[in-house]
């Protein structure tokens, strides 16, 4: 029993740094191309080298870091063309997702997304003077979206459309200061794809998605391009 203990605290403690990077990068709080430098971080996340080394291997499998060869580990780098790479694989996975989400969605579904919902209008979603969003946003943001997908019956779509979304999300709130100077509804672009995604409108629910990762892509790609 006790070997079982011990196994199960190594497991938390990798999940635990695991977890707490990924925000960071997705954050922006570890920018593109950084060294990720085990010494560093073990004080960063006061943990152990064995699950920094884990944790990065799996955002590494994620695309969220780069490994070097003999050379250690970077935050994964930014750019235009890796951004719209993103947005075309996201259209293609998110619509295919939606479409069988809204074939196989219960009522518990449905009641997950306005739960999701409403905690997304209720996080603070101000911008910070360093061109920051509270994590509490960035957080809901997510459980947002994946909510809206949650009753796809494939889990290789929902996994790879999670992926897809950190990905894409390290670029907005990397360029969090696009938001200040183009505002936008927000709010309404979501409120819009719910209502569109309840109704199963299977017309406007997936083309709402898709201009809502288009004006986001948009804003980002108008201050990377600049």
């Amino acid at each position: 029993m006790p070997l079982q203990t011990h196994s199960n605290d190594k497991l938390d403690a990798a999940l635990s740094v695991y977890e707490k990077l990924k925000a960071d990068i997705i954050a922006g709080a570890l920018p593109p191309d950084q060294k990720l430098k085990i010494e560093v971080l073990r004080d960063r996340y006061a943990c152990s080298g064995s699950p920094l080394r884990e944790a990065l291997s799996r955002l590494t499998a994620e695309s969220l870091v780069s490994q070097e060869n003999q050379r250690g580990f970077r935050v994964a780098a930014i750019s235009s063309d890796d951004l719209r790479e993103l947005i075309r694989m996201r259209k293609l996975i998110d619509v295919m997702a939606l479409n069988e989400t809204m074939q196989q969605g219960d009522a518990a579904w449905e009641e997950g997304i306005i739960l999701a919902h409403h905690r997304l209008t209720r996080a603070p979603s101000e911008i910070s003077r360093d061109n920051r969003r509270d994590m509490t946003w960035i957080r809901s943001h997510g459980e947002f979206h994946r909510a809206l997908l949650a009753a796809c019956p494939s889990y290789y779509l929902r996994n790879f459309s999670s992926q897809l979304f950190d990905s894409c999300e390290r670029y907005r709130e990397i360029l969090s200061r696009v938001d200040v100077l183009y505002p936008r509804d927000l709010a309404g672009e979501h409120k819009a794809i719910m209502d569109a995604v309840l109704a199963r409108d299977f017309d406007r629910a997936p083309k709402l998605i898709c201009e809502h990762m288009d004006n986001s892509a948009n804003l980002v790609l108008r201050t990377l391009d600049a």
